[in-house]
């Protein structure tokens, strides 16, 4: 015991040291445009805000959305450890200071068509039309900003490289009122939060977006009947969608496992049979990290979360000893029924989750890797631990039977109306199982909770903000050389925009630019202002502003600009200025830089916009909804080719055991039949798989292979030395099963997707192996096999004989099958 427990403190110990990888990226199957594309994605910030809408619900037509807005904003005040920033208001300072920016380099913000603009400003009877308007603007009661504004460009041009930051503002569906931003109708003001963590980090926006449940809640009550505020974004999405896992979890997980645990007890009459059915799993677990410590220096945290699903066949180990334990005492004759089988289930598991080395993906590959070491391990430590802490009732005592053993004692090969149903079923999904779907929209299988629904509705009905969005990103290995590109890009969007090809693009292509289009910025301004045309536009402004009172010193902050020696800005100048966003932009890393930008765009026109995109520059475009079905697909592809390579490894290793072509072919028979039947049964239902569905495909056949291998052992047994072990052996895979139904099955009542979907799959998947294994094969041996050796046909081969009797073998079988009627008379 001390041992043990010194064992399993050294491998805890080195499994804590193992570099766990936790970028979701490792999924992704690998090629030269994956690796760049999971590169990007590194850097690119996807928008994780959370939006709030404040609804105006008052008839009064005097109600300010804005007096809502304001009681928002400071009592999210206290929250300021979760939130980065709060966009949708905009102050005088703001304004003041984008302004200044843009008119103290303005040469930057300009284009050809803004000279060709400029030009009609400087004829004499629009420079005259200006300056009046300026002598009204100042007399009105307008606001000290516009008066400073008029102050340092009398002639308006300034505005003309302001109009290039509407680039960076998605919708042209709002307006500014009260210094917020509000649907034209002036029904609806957003609010735009950007949290200090990932959506993805949900255990701390849990708590974050409670506290702003709760605002919501008070603030709804303080303003009922006049404004009523709702939230939408990927955070509370994410949130929403962990709080109903939970929820499942523990409405139907627990209280299963619960049952189960009451269950082995019960059958086992042993109150620490739970702990010896799992104790091989925790030690082979430790055992696998600690393998893997010295072999790998980084493992996937993904692969070894999927991992957890390895449970529901390593567990399965331990009841096929207890069970056979608790019928045969003996030691001895303990190992010699069941080494053979189990080592041969986890060989041949084993195996096939090593397969996974040949799919496109480091995060598959740890799986494989991880899988395989702890099947292999959970088997060794079965056998050794189970015997010594289990200890069966001693021979002579009578040992009572339950519901359990009378389950697992019904002849159900001789039971002639169920095997006609079964093979009827079987002969069905055989022409069905190619057709069944593989749904590659992730988001299909998220969570959304009715009022995030509204949420969402809301927003679509005000713009096209929930509209598909596709990020093209323009990368490099040097500063300029992804904003050079992304310059370019810009401009293709522009057209893009103008031909009605793209709804709408977000980019600071326009704005934040490289070194060299800077300078091509500077040479264009010192080129159109020469020096005759500056002293002829100043002498005009000081004429006309004569005439309105304006002293001849009213003008000198515009000359000065034009007579300005202007150079080129860095990124930290550009940076400065909080209302360009740059870091939503632009990241770089390790000496690769990103500028991302966001382009609205019809569904209909996808397709066709990414691969102009991606043809014209060097640039990816990302949908992230394409994107996760590409992957998936490639992913899918790869799976279709890992069944093939497992089916393959599994009969070698079969045959290897066995040393007989027949038994193997039909070991490989219910293994087989089980896939088609479950994809057969998916598709009448009509119903599709997902990636999380097909990873619960692994389990049953991993727990279909077992089935098989231990049912062939019984058979076997009874063939050569005539004992029926058959009812020890089903009973032993019948309690596998409930292990199975009871804790991922049980998930068929969760209201998640993901959850739902998995569950469903898991318990069509084991009905279809138990019947199949319960039922039809002990009656496909019998006929093909002990039938076949009273009829006086050859007995089994075996060895390298069984291949060269695989010729007749095949042909009896087709005799043995018209003889079938045999059975039944």
């Amino acid at each position: 015991m001390l041992f043990a427990i010194g064992i399993a403190v050294l491998c805890g110990f080195f499994a804590s040291k193992i570099n766990f990888e936790e970028d979701i990226n490792q999924i992704i199957p690998k090629s030269e445009k994956s690796d760049l594309t999971a590169k990007v994605l590194k850097q690119l910030n996807f928008s994780d805000k959370i939006i709030v809408i404040i609804e105006k619900t008052s008839k009064e037509e005097n109600f300010q959305l804005s007096e809502t807005a304001d009681s928002f904003l400071k009592k999210t005040e206290p929250l300021h450890k979760y939130i980065g920033s709060v966009q949708g208001k905009v102050n005088d300072n703001e304004i003041s200071e984008t302004f200044d920016f843009v008119n103290q380099n303005l040469p930057l913000f300009l284009n050809e068509n803004d000279y060709r603009e400029i030009e009609r400003k400087l004829q004499k009877d629009s420079i005259a039309r200006q300056v009046e308007s300026n002598y009204v603007s100042l007399a009105s009661p307008t606001s000290l900003v516009t008066k400073e504004f008029i102050k340092k460009d009398p002639l308006g041009i300034t505005f003309l490289g302001i109009k290039k930051l509407n680039a960076l503002n998605i919708s042209k569906d709002f307006k500014l009122e009260d210094s917020y931003i509000v649907t034209k109708d002036g029904k609806n003001l957003l609010l735009f939060i950007n949290p200090k963590n990932k959506s993805n980090d949900t255990k701390n926006n849990e708590a974050f977006i409670d506290q702003l449940n709760e605002i919501k809640d008070k603030l709804n009550t303080q303003f009922k009947g006049k404004t009523e505020i709702s939230y939408f974004g990927s955070p509370v999405i994410a949130v929403a969608n962990a709080q109903q896992i939970k929820k499942d979890i523990q409405n139907t997980v627990m209280i299963s496992m619960t049952v189960l645990l009451i269950l082995l007890m019960y059958y086992f009459r042993n109150f620490f049979t739970p702990i010896i059915v799992f104790l091989p799993t925790v030690f082979s677990v430790l055992l696998a990290l600690l393998i893997l410590y010295f072999i790998k220096d980084k493992i996937s945290a993904i692969s070894l979360s999927v991992g957890a699903i390895l449970i529901g066949i390593t567990i399965d180990y331990a009841l096929h000893i207890l069970t056979h334990y608790k019928h045969n005492n003996n030691i001895e004759e303990l190992y010699k029924e069941i080494t053979q089988p189990i080592i041969l289930s986890s060989a041949t598991t084993a195996v096939s989750f090593l397969c996974l080395v040949f799919v496109r993906s480091e995060a598959l590959k740890d799986l494989g890797l991880f899988a395989a070491i702890t099947v292999i391990l959970s088997s060794v430590t079965a056998l050794i631990i189970v015997p010594q802490l289990y200890k069966p009732k001693e021979k002579g005592e009578h040992i009572n039977t339950n519901f359990i053993d009378k389950i697992g004692s019904y002849p159900y090969e001789k039971n002639k109306p169920l095997i006609i149903i079964c093979s009827v079923i079987i002969i069905a999904c055989i022409f069905g199982f190619r057709k069944v779907g593989f749904n590659e929209d992730i988001s299909d299988l998220n969570y959304i909770p009715k009022d995030l629904k509204i949420s969402e509705a809301k927003l679509q009905k005000l713009s096209d903000i929930t509209s598909k969005s596709i990020y093209t990103i323009s990368y490099g290995d040097s500063e300029n050389e992804a904003l050079t590109r992304n310059s370019e890009l810009s401009r293709f969007l522009e057209k893009e925009k103008k031909e009605g090809k793209i709804l709408s693009y977000n980019s600071i292509g326009n704005v934040v630019l490289s070194q060299k289009d800077q300078q091509k910025k500077i040479e264009a301004w010192k080129k159109f202002w020469s020096p005759d045309k500056k002293d002829q536009t100043v002498s005009q402004l000081v004429k006309y502003g004569n005439q309105f009172g304006f002293n001849s010193s009213a003008f000198d902050g515009f000359a000065e600009n034009l007579n300005k020696d202007y150079t080129t800005l860095s990124l930290k100048d550009y940076e400065k200025i909080k209302a360009l966003q740059i870091p939503e932009f632009l990241n770089h890393e390790n000496g690769f830089y990103t500028v991302s930008n966001v382009v609205k765009v019809d569904e209909n026109k996808r397709d066709a916009f990414i691969k102009d995109v991606e043809k014209k520059h060097d640039a990816l475009a990302i949908d992230r909804q394409q994107m996760n079905e590409n992957f998936l697909g490639l992913l899918k592809r790869d799976f279709n080719t890992l069944i093939n390579y497992s089916l393959l490894a599994i009969i070698l290793t079969i045959i290897v055991f066995f040393r007989n072509f027949e038994l193997t072919v039909l070991t490989m028979f219910p293994i087989v039949l089980t896939g088609i039947v479950t994809a057969g049964i998916l598709y009448f239902l009509g119903l599709e798989l997902n990636i999380f569905s097909t990873v619960v495909c692994t389990l049953v056949f991993g727990v279909g292979d077992d089935f098989s291998i231990f049912l062939t052992q019984a058979m076997q047994k009874e063939h050569t030395t005539g004992k029926n072990e058959l009812p020890t052996y089903r009973t032993s895979i019948i309690l596998a099963v409930f292990t199975t139904i009871l804790s991922i099955g049980s998930l068929i009542f969760a209201k998640h997707p993901a959850l739902h979907s998995l569950a469903l799959v898991a318990l069509i998947g084991m009905f279809s192996v138990i019947i199949i294994t319960s039922t039809l094969y002990p009656f496909w041996f019998r006929l093909l096999i002990t039938n076949r050796a009273k009829k006086g046909f050859p007995r089994l081969p075996s060895g390298c004989s069984s291949i060269r009797h695989c010729h007749s073998f095949i042909t009896d079988w087709a005799d043995c099958f018209f003889r079938s009627s045999e059975v039944f008379s």
